[in-house]
């Protein structure tokens, strides 16, 4: 009922279930704790943040709202209220949301980025590249805004503008896997092909099945004169080649 006091035991198991990737299981439990009226505003957001990660965005945004219900000041549900509406395509609410958090902290690192990616999702790329830089200005080691700001800016027309935060992304976090795929592209636009095999091979060696590496990869090899070798490799991608734009988000449901 309303009132009682929140079982810490069972918040601490859901917590180690979420914290252990075990979204199911976590999800079992987080529904009983929520259907008990407790007035403690991490039931509903716990609720939120599993069914965000097993894809349930609406059900994530209804959950992060009865948080911030209970407690309106709190910045990092506003945060991860964002990246659920900006997953169901609600960008101008997902915007204001990102707004919200960054009025209750305006040093907030991660509001900032997930501003900037709903910018940069709208192609108002300007301005997402002003906000993660704002992300980076508050968290300097923020490597998904440098990969985040990175893209806008190749994005925007800057090759080599965004090789500079694509490899601050890599040097921050050397297995990120878009990172090194997505320098690779922004080398090949400016016929750095060498390079831009080394970073394709990297990201494929972190993961064989990048469709946007391996493409990549080929595109070097055809314009290096390795027909053959270029054309099978093309097949594995299944002839796409594309600048990867998987944004790095900034979600932190557990908090």
């Amino acid at each position: 009922t309303s009132g009682d006091s929140l079982p810490p035991e069972k918040m601490k198991e859901i917590r180690n279930l979420y914290n252990q990737g075990k979204f199911e299981e976590a999800l079992v439990l987080a529904t009983e704790l929520d259907q008990i009226s407790f007035d403690d505003p991490n039931v509903p957001n716990m609720y939120a943040a599993i069914n965000f990660e097993l894809g349930n965005y609406e059900v994530a945004v209804s959950a992060y709202q009865r948080a911030i219900a209970l407690k309106p000041d709190w910045d990092h549900a506003y945060s991860n209220l964002a990246l659920a509406l900006h997953r169901l395509g609600k960008y101008q609410e997902s915007i204001t949301a990102c707004k919200e958090a960054l009025e209750l902290n305006p040093n907030f690192a991660e509001a900032h980025n997930n501003l900037g990616i709903n910018l940069n999702t709208l192609r108002k790329h300007e301005e997402a590249i002003a906000s993660y830089e704002k992300a980076i200005h508050y968290q300097p080691d923020f490597y998904m805004a440098h990969y985040n700001l990175g893209n806008a800016i190749n994005l925007s027309g800057d090759s080599e503008g965004a090789i500079v935060h694509f490899k601050k992304a890599i040097e921050l976090n050397p297995n990120y896997i878009d990172a090194h795929s997505n320098l690779g592209v922004a080398l090949l636009t400016l016929g750095r092909y060498e390079e831009a095999d080394k970073s394709f091979s990297k990201a494929i060696k972190l993961n064989p099945n990048h469709v946007a590496a391996v493409s990549g990869k080929a595109r070097v090899l055809l314009r290096s004169g390795r027909v053959k070798e270029g054309l099978s490799m093309l097949e594995r991608s299944d002839g796409a080649f594309r600048f990867d734009v998987d944004q790095g988000i900034s979600f932190r449901g557990g908090t």
